[in-house]
């Protein structure tokens, strides 16, 4: 499994499996870039944890989504990419420099709850 940021595209075997973690924006390149490979979705804007809060220094990152946003976010149609037999998963993700025992469990369960019931829901 190989794991890669905007722009790091690389020559993969096809058997391997990707996790791309970038903005919605820039997936549907890295889904045509490797059409046969298992992928892992790890969408920033979406599903990060930290999206909307502040770091230390108050510098936010991105935009805030809501529960009522991300419970009708539709990856496939925000990304125009079929989520077919290639999609292994997907992720959500937290930095620890941005969570405290104040706010960990605000960023966490929103976010995975959706995230579950969008990838995994009865209509998957």
């Amino acid at each position: 499994m190989f794991w890669a940021e905007a722009g790091s595209f690389v020559q993969r075997d096809e058997s391997q499996i990707l996790q791309y973690w970038t903005d919605s924006g820039s997936f549907k390149e890295f889904m045509n870039a490797y059409p046969k490979n298992k992928k892992i979705i790890s969408i920033e804007d979406k599903y990060y944890f930290d999206v909307g809060f502040s770091n230390r220094y108050a510098a936010p990152f991105k935009i805030y989504n809501n529960w009522s946003q991300l419970a009708i976010f539709d990856p496939a149609k925000h990304l125009g990419v079929k989520l077919d037999d290639t999609i292994f998963g997907g992720e959500c993700t937290l930095w620890s420099e941005m969570a405290t025992k104040h706010n960990i469990w605000e960023k966490i369960l929103v976010r995975i709850v959706l995230f579950a019931d969008t990838f995994w829901g009865k209509e998957k």
